[in-house]
């Protein structure tokens, strides 16, 4: 029952609307994006200094490049 607090700035980026969830959806199901999407993410979060945001997208963009 902890609240949890994000900036409307990330829940507008990486959000999911609770009408998205259902309990019929498996729950390894993965959302797809493309390498140039997340480049283009991993650019602006550097240009708004959001480094947190940014290491993050970096680490995904190395994973799935390898």
């Amino acid at each position: 029952d902890t609240p949890i607090l994000v900036t409307s700035k990330v829940l507008k980026e990486a959000g999911v609307s609770e009408d998205s969830l259902t309990n019929d959806e498996p729950k390894e199901k993965k959302v797809s994006i493309s390498l140039k999407t997340l480049k283009q993410k991993l650019k602006s979060a550097i240009e708004e200094e959001e480094y947190e945001i940014a290491a993050r997208l970096r680490d995904k963009i190395s994973d799935l490049e390898s």
